[in-house]
């Protein structure tokens, strides 16, 4: 997965599985930690069962990770100096370019048409 393909919650689960993994600890000895279930466990680090605050603030302690570990991207998009962020996509490029160089009047319909494309993508 690239880092425009993360999700919060999937960040968090591949984070959750992984402080697990790093602290040598099985799913059953967290279940227990927590007073969960096992299944609840796993929910958690396949991002199928959302994690309560006081969950990862327990979790925290027990793997031994600052609480903002857990939504540190490890695929942050690239960045560069100078670089607008529709630069790396030939496509939104050139629109830009188009909306920039057009009459106000179809620069707001397009701006509108450019958002419905980007909301579908």
């Amino acid at each position: 997965m690239t880092g425009s393909k993360y999700t919060a919650s999937m960040l968090l689960s591949e984070k959750l599985k992984e402080a697990r993994v790093e602290a040598h600890l099985k799913q059953r000895h967290v279940a227990e930690y927590l007073h969960v279930s096992v299944s609840a466990v796993c929910a958690m680090e396949n991002g199928q069962r959302r994690i309560d605050a006081d969950e990862l603030f327990r979790l925290s302690k027990l793997y031994g990770k600052p609480l903002d570990w857990f939504f540190d991207d490890p695929h942050p998009l690239p960045k560069r100096e100078g670089s607008r962020w529709y630069d790396s996509d030939p496509l939104l490029r050139e629109c830009i370019h188009l909306l920039k160089n057009a009459p106000d009047t179809i620069r707001r319909r397009a701006a509108y048409g450019l958002l419905g494309f980007l909301s579908d993508r």
